[in-house]
């Protein structure tokens, strides 16, 4: 039989249920079927995210892979055969950077609003708290996106900072 699909999880187990340390590690791949396949003691030299087709036969532990047969599909071609996923988004490099610096903003937004809360500088209203809240990270994750992409280096700041020593 033939399987194909994109590798979700490779697995390398170097111990039993019971502790017993393995001679060697005892691989098995998940698919983003769902399904798992044995590989035995041999190493698939697969890694996650890959878009792989193989054969397999069904065995006393379930399904074995015959890792001489993986095949690795180009990069960015999703999944068919025995897979019922859709295949994998291509993103392009744009999409990667403006998503990077999304995540690294929200980031931020979070861990400042974090010290406020802590600080007691924002107030929250008793109804719709977490909804203000969210409000806010969203506003503040705009604006440092926005700045990220687009940073007006020449802009000085409104806010007088004061410098206290350790005593």
């Amino acid at each position: 039989m033939q399987a194909q699909g994109l590798v979700e999880v490779v697995s390398a187990k170097t111990e039993t249920n019971a502790g017993k340390r393995l001679r060697s590690p005892l691989y098995s791949v998940k698919l983003d079927t769902g399904d798992w396949f044995g590989c035995g003691f041999d190493n698939p030299n697969v890694t996650k995210g890959d878009n792989i087709t193989f054969n397999f036969k069904e065995g006393q532990y379930g399904k074995e892979m015959d890792v001489n047969t993986v095949v690795k599909a180009a990069a960015g071609a999703g999944s068919s055969g025995s897979s019922a996923g859709s295949p994998a988004p291509t993103i392009s490099g744009d999409q990667r950077q403006a998503s990077i610096v999304y995540q690294s903003s929200r980031k931020d937004a979070i861990a400042l609003l974090t010290v406020a809360a802590e600080r007691e500088l924002v107030k929250l209203p008793k109804n719709g708290g977490f909804d203000a809240l969210l409000g806010m990270v969203d506003d503040l994750t705009r604006e440092y996106a926005l700045k990220a992409i687009n940073p007006d280096l020449s802009e000085q700041s409104s806010v007088e900072v004061e410098v206290v020593a350790d005593e």
